[in-house]
């Protein structure tokens, strides 16, 4: 099994364990006067790190396949990872005053709406192109690679799962973060791309690692978000109503 394949079943369990997961053992219930939920605790402590050291090691075996590193596709990397933790953080703090002020006082009223546009919408806009466009110019940087071995057998079950956990992670922190649409957008056209590329002859799809493991991610999300519209009448937070 190729190392690609198994650094991004780690990165889509470590996220699901990280973020998701907590919160079906948790909720949302804030501890004590801190602001923090048992998810942020965690988010705080191992998510960033993680996220940093996983995107170096995937960044590197991506490289190492095949891939462009120019220094154009380096800087870029780069340029993502400071807006994804920028925004990461703008999030956290926030998040963290938005839980323990009473918005219902007229006093308030102004702080709870500066709190929830940092929160709400700047904080994660900024979380979402960060962590998605690094994504993406790893996806560019593969594609531009030469074919390598077919993917089969076992390793496209384990490739497989690792898409399925992921696409849960992301339509599960798109709809929390209000930018859902945005995050079906995204993956169709990458799946859109990948499609043309592949039907052109560039590009075999099925030797190029992460591309398939973003493609089937994306799939999950749009069947996902498919069947969520379809019982609750839009893609609303998951907050509201859990």
């Amino acid at each position: 099994m190729k190392r690609l394949t198994l650094l991004l079943l780690i990165f889509s369990l470590g996220a699901i364990l990280i973020v998701i997961a907590p919160v079906f053992v948790f909720g949302f219930k804030v501890i004590g006067n801190t602001g923090l939920c048992p998810n942020d605790f965690m988010d705080i402590l191992l998510w960033a790190p993680f996220m940093a050291v996983m995107f170096l090691l995937i960044s590197k075996e991506v490289v190492e396949s095949g891939g462009k590193a120019g220094v154009p596709s380096l800087v870029v990397l780069v340029l993502f990872g400071m807006i994804l933790f920028e925004g990461h953080g703008i999030h956290f703090g926030a998040n963290a005053i938005h839980n323990i002020q009473d918005g219902g006082e007229e006093a308030g009223k102004l702080l709870s709406d500066v709190i929830y546009f940092y929160d709400e919408s700047l904080g994660h806009w900024l979380y979402d192109i960060g962590f998605f466009g690094l994504l993406g110019t790893l996806f560019v940087m593969e594609l531009k690679s030469t074919d390598g071995e077919k993917i089969v057998g076992g390793e496209l079950s384990v490739l497989l799962v690792s898409a399925l956990l992921f696409g849960f992670y992301a339509a599960s922190s798109a709809l929390e973060g209000q930018t859902a649409y945005e995050v079906l957008v995204y993956f169709v056209l990458l799946i859109v791309i990948s499609g043309i590329v592949s039907l052109k002859g560039v590009r075999k799809i099925m030797t190029k690692r992460l591309t398939l493991f973003l493609c089937s991610a994306g799939v999950v999300i749009i069947v996902a978000y498919t069947i969520y519209y379809i019982i609750f009448g839009g893609l609303i937070e998951p907050s509201e109503w859990m």
